[in-house]
């Protein structure tokens, strides 16, 4: 599923990976704000990695794009 402008993205296969990327005015915006968001992410890391998932969050030049993926448990061991 991806918005209109495809910004923000969402991927459900036996994992759920949700992209979101922003294209900023100039590098030395993107830059700080890349800045911004890798402290933010050093708060949630602990909780996504505990799923066992991997959030990421990478820059080039103007453009920064947010990845975080999470595996799905399997259904099929579930107790029915």
């Amino acid at each position: 599923m991806k918005d209109s402008a495809g910004l923000f993205e969402v991927r459900l296969t036996d994992k759920v990976e949700i992209r979101a990327v922003t294209t900023f005015a100039s590098a030395d915006v993107a830059t700080k704000v890349k800045g911004l968001l890798d402290a933010l992410l050093i708060s949630g890391a602990d909780a996504i990695k505990a799923m066992g998932g991997t959030p990421t969050i990478t820059q080039d030049d103007k453009r920064v794009t947010i990845t975080v993926s999470i595996p799905l448990p399997d259904l099929s061991k579930l107790p029915m």
